[in-house]
């Protein structure tokens, strides 16, 4: 009994969130590079947000309690009342492509920086003996040529 009620408990906690309204973007959008400098690909579960971290991963859940994952690798969408815009993947598994807007929920559940890049400003030469580069909450490692080319 204990076990099913701490379940039920652990459930609501994980489908607790703010609500949101989401759109779409698709085909059109394929193969360009998005703000992470990572390549659109609309059957990944990618999302696009105006302000959260690039590589924050939401959880997004609809009324019926269908949820999935998706990863911020752009910024958008710029139509006023619009929270996220999902990758078709993501807005086709969550409801109807011929709705083009839905109401979901969604939380935050943690970072995934791999695949990212980040365009560094350096202002002068003695900068470029600097081999972290600081991606909001987390340092990454990475070196960095006086060209301003990364080095791998």
């Amino acid at each position: 009994m204990f076990i099913k009620i701490a379940w039920l408990i652990s459930q609501l906690f994980v489908l607790t969130g703010k609500p949101c309204v989401a759109s779409w973007y698709g085909e059109s959008w394929n193969g360009r590079l998005t703000a992470s400098g990572t390549v659109y690909d609309c059957s990944e579960f990618t999302c696009a947000h105006k302000t959260l971290p690039l590589g924050t991963v939401i959880r997004f859940w609809n009324p019926q309690g269908v949820w999935l994952d998706s990863r911020i690798t752009d910024r958008g969408p710029y139509v006023r009342g619009r929270d996220f815009d999902l990758s078709t993947t993501c807005f086709d598994s969550l409801g109807n492509l011929n709705e083009g807007v839905i109401q979901l929920q969604y939380r935050i559940i943690g970072r995934d920086i791999t695949g990212l890049h980040y365009n560094l400003n350096l202002p002068d030469e003695a900068s470029c003996e600097r081999e972290r580069v600081v991606s909001n909450d987390r340092w990454i490692t990475a070196r960095v040529s006086c060209d301003y080319r990364w080095i791998r």
